[in-house]
């Protein structure tokens, strides 16, 4: 399947601008970062997680809302700004230069503005995204788990779908 959205936005000068730019912020990190292995974890674990509950889903939406749904890192390093809402704002402005009809734009902006909230409702896209969010990271496998400031309860400590 061709993602079309998602390799616009991949090519777009200004998405690898902001992916560049969260790069050098986080080249320093010893915690899981936010990069392409990332994004596409996410996506990949939101198909699964939505196919396997016979959720309607376009995949070029999901792996288009994977690639933005961090950017707002950026911001959120800088001045605190929730990267969440960062995000938003920084995938309209992406999404401007995409040749995607607005209904299509509408959920990959939902998809990123929700991806933090624990009340997203159950069996809902926006649910299995902000799930395959938390799946993805890999704490057990981690070189750095005893240095992690995340809780234990939040931390993926088995592999999980």
């Amino acid at each position: 399947m061709k993602l079309d959205i998602t390799n616009q936005i991949r090519n777009n000068q200004i998405y690898m601008d902001y992916y560049q730019e969260l790069k050098q912020l986080e080249k320093d990190r010893i915690y899981c970062k936010h990069d392409f292995d990332h994004f596409l974890d996410v996506a990949r674990i939101t198909v699964l997680l939505a196919s396997k509950n016979n959720i309607d889903m376009d995949e070029d939406i999901i792996y288009a809302a994977a690639l933005l749904h961090d950017m707002g890192r950026i911001a959120e390093y800088k001045d605190g700004t929730p990267h969440h809402i960062a995000s938003c704002d920084i995938a309209k402005e992406v999404l401007e230069y995409i040749a995607c009809d607005d209904e299509k734009k509408e959920v990959i902006i939902s998809l990123i503005r929700c991806h933090r909230n624990p009340e997203n409702p159950p069996g809902s896209l926006q649910f299995f995204f902000r799930n395959a969010d938390k799946i993805s990271r890999k704490c057990y496998a981690c070189d750095v788990i005893d240095k992690c400031n995340w809780p234990d309860e939040k931390k993926n400590l088995d592999i999980k779908m």
